[in-house]
């Protein structure tokens, strides 16, 4: 009885689990229903990433100038990367549920890469509504001519789920893409 009874309960708790990695409950909500209700009121909350509008709002995340990630992440780009301004957030902590990161930002690629770019693909001219927070002067430059290409955005996104296009003046790319 004491093995059945000890079967059920583990059978009980193994669906518990199931179910919240199902739901994808992060760990921090996880860890504010853990806290007496004084914690509660005073726990820190994610950011949230979304204006009224239900438009991204990267206003309150900071840039990143790294160059490592994107030159391993973007294959199309890789090993290229030479300067870069990108944010970043992740949706769901990777543990408990799925989740996914979404980037979004500006690249600046060797001279190589950009003959390389411009003799593979044929850009159309384009306006772009970037998000709030993301704005292409960060990068110092300016009178921009963004082109899309549905091929060059498959390419320089890869494995990626998103868009990429590139400023014909300036020979730099804005990434806006979601980890697949």
């Amino acid at each position: 009885m004491a093995k059945r009874i000890t079967c059920i309960t583990l059978a009980a708790v193994m669906l518990a689990l199931v179910v919240l990695y199902m739901s994808g409950c992060s760990l921090i909500w996880l860890s504010v229903l853990d806290k007496s209700l004084s914690d509660v009121e005073t726990a820190e909350l994610p950011v949230i990433l979304y204006d009224e509008d239900g438009k991204p709002n990267y206003e309150k995340i900071e840039y990143k100038r790294t160059i490592a990630t994107p030159n391993d992440e973007f294959n199309g780009l890789s090993p290229e990367v030479i300067d870069a301004y990108w944010k970043y957030y992740r949706v769901g902590d990777g543990i408990l549920g799925p989740s996914s990161c979404h980037v979004c930002g500006f690249y600046i690629v060797s001279n190589d890469k950009i003959e390389e770019i411009e003799s593979m693909f044929v850009f159309e001219e384009t306006e772009i509504v970037f998000p709030k927070g993301i704005d292409p002067e960060i990068t110092g430059l300016g009178n921009f001519k963004w082109g899309y290409s549905k091929e060059f955005s498959r390419w320089a996104t890869s494995a990626w789920i998103g868009e990429a296009y590139y400023d014909m003046n300036n020979k730099i790319i804005y990434w806006d893409a979601w980890d697949s």
